[in-house]
Parts: C-alpha cells; sequence; structure tokens
C-alpha cells in the first residue's frame, strides 16, 4: 500500500495518517485533484485506483490500459484524468462515470510521462521512444513532436513563468 503524509511544518517530520490498501501490484504515480479532495493511484496490475481523501478510502478502479500503468494527472478542472502505460497508450477517463472518454496512440514503446498544459487542452507526453508528443484533448491529434533526445523522456514539467 501507499502511505500518505502530511507536513505539520516545512521544518518538521510528517506523521503518518493512513495507509491506503488496494492494488495488487507494484504502484508507479500518485497524483492528487488540486483541491485535495481526490488521490489517483497508477499500478503495474494494470488498474488506476480513485480514492476519496476526506474518507481514506477507494471510490474506484478504472480500466483501460493492458499491462503497467506509469504515469497519470488530473485535468486542471479535476473532471478528468490522463493516463499512460506500458501499452503505449494514453487515456483519457471521465473521473464520474470511471470510463474512458479518448484514446491517445502514436508513441512506438511505453509511456513513462504525461501532463496537462494550464488550460487543459494539450496533453503532453514522454516515452521510451525517446519522444515528446503533444495532444490536442478536443480532435485526439497529436499536434506535435519533439525528437534528438538520446534515451527515453523519464519525466515532463512545463515551466509557468514563460
Amino acid at each position: 500500500g501507499d502511505d500518505l503524509r502530511r507536513n505539520t511544518a516545512p521544518s518538521q517530520v510528517s506523521d503518518l495518517i493512513c495507509t491506503l490498501n488496494g492494488h495488487r501490484s507494484r504502484i508507479w504515480d500518485v497524483t492528487a485533484t488540486l483541491d485535495g479532495t481526490l488521490c489517483a493511484s497508477a499500478s503495474a496490475d494494470s488498474s488506476i485506483k480513485l480514492w476519496n481523501l476526506d474518507t481514506m478510502t477507494c471510490n474506484s478502479t478504472l480500466k483501460g490500459h493492458e499491462g503497467d500503468v506509469y504515469t497519470l494527472e488530473f485535468h486542471p478542472t479535476n473532471t478528468h484524468l490522463v493516463s499512460g502505460g506500458y501499452d503505449k497508450t494514453i487515456n483519457l477517463f471521465d473521473v464520474q462515470r470511471g470510463t474512458v472518454v479518448k484514446s491517445f496512440t502514436g508513441h512506438k514503446a511505453a509511456i513513462t510521462s504525461v501532463i496537462f498544459n494550464p488550460l487543459g487542452n494539450l496533453i503532453i507526453s514522454g516515452s521510451k521512444d525517446n519522444t515528446i508528443k503533444f495532444w490536442d484533448v478536443g480532435s485526439g491529434l497529436c499536434v506535435k513532436t519533439l525528437t534528438g533526445h538520446l534515451g527515453e523522456i523519464s519525466g515532463i514539467e512545463l515551466d509557468l513563468s514563460g
């Protein structure tokens, strides 16, 4: 299971407040909504679990990948969740319904990182195929591919300062 820890102050050691159990295999990634009400975990058991952080219980289990789910992130509005994994597929889930509403394909190897831009209209993905792709959420099309990396992409961050 995963441990959730809450810091009481930046200079103090955090206290364990809860352990969330439910996955059958290792957990690769964890993300939370900006309002702190939901947490999602990506696992090698091919599932994503949505956790209610008020009750510390699992709300639902999302299915849509074959093999490990390596990465996930909530949409800025918290209504959707994007995930990527071993199956080279990026899935966009409706959080309330728990269903895949759109899939994005085009990477030639496992997806290692997915993020939304601040407006939520682009998904940016990194892969073991050494590329970063920009996906239009509305159309599902890849609008840009960055190549030239010497190795796999292990993470993506945006600099919001411009």
